[in-house]
């Protein structure tokens, strides 16, 4: 997660330091601690927080990105677990909680979209060639690209690691 919010942090502080000598109220907000009621979605039985990254280094296993600027604002959140139990498991409960906000996405039984955008109706809500991967599964929902949920897990040799995501974006 590190390795996205350095040149994001960047681009986004230049942005807002030309927002503020505009008038324009902006800013950025960054916090390693983040709660399931951010995310909105119950946490998985036994689940634990993953505090280390694939390459042994820390983890925070949190991520909360907040900007604004103007009438525009964003807030992208993000949790890291562990189970023990399987990717179909995990995959079932999951599919299951993000029923409450609508149609499912489940990338697994749905073919990737084809490389032609003008055919793409939403960014977040179609399955991309990189969600449909062995040994991982991509689910989403959301209405549209302004508010979304997604879950991504990953088997792993004894179990599966999964992100929680919510991403809502407000434009006036």
């Amino acid at each position: 997660m590190k390795q996205i919010a350095a040149p994001l942090i960047l681009s986004v502080s230049l942005l807002a330091g030309l927002a503020q000598a505009d008038g324009i109220n902006a800013g950025i907000e960054l916090q390693e601690k983040v709660s399931l009621a951010d995310i909105g979605l119950p946490g998985y039985p036994g689940a634990v927080q993953v505090h280390e990254g694939k390459d042994g280094k820390e983890d925070k296993g949190a991520f909360s990105l907040n900007l604004w600027g103007g009438s525009f604002g964003m807030k992208l959140s993000i949790l890291k677990y562990r189970s023990a139990d399987s990717i179909e498991q995990v995959g079932q409960f999951y599919r299951e909680a993000m029923g409450r906000y609508g149609k499912v996405l489940d990338c697994s039984m749905t073919a990737p979209s084809d490389d032609d955008k003008s055919e793409k109706k939403s960014i977040a809500l179609h399955c991309s060639k990189d969600d449909v991967k062995a040994g991982k599964l991509v689910i989403k929902v959301g209405k549209d690209d302004k508010h979304f949920r997604m879950v991504a897990l990953e088997r792993q040799a004894k179990g599966v690691e999964f992100q929680l995501l919510n991403l809502a974006i407000s434009s006036e």
